[in-house]
């Protein structure tokens, strides 16, 4: 898999924490090779703010860039 991580969550992994208020020029992008999905998939789900890959994305971003 080119050395992506991969991030397996199950339901009861529903971050309680918000994306970080401060986030880079690139931050989607990178988010979404770490993910292994579109870039557009991270805008949709964001504008959501629901659902499994939108709290995949929270915790990327978190973990990432912290809050």
């Amino acid at each position: 898999m080119n050395n992506l991580q991969v991030i397996v969550m199950s339901k009861s992994d529903v971050y309680k924490k918000r994306l970080p208020d401060f986030l880079p020029n690139g931050w989607k992008k990178e988010v979404a090779t770490t993910l292994g999905i579109h870039r557009n998939t991270v805008t949709n789900a964001i504008k959501s703010k629901q659902g499994d890959i939108y709290e995949q994305i929270k915790k990327v971003a978190i973990e990432r860039w912290g809050e």
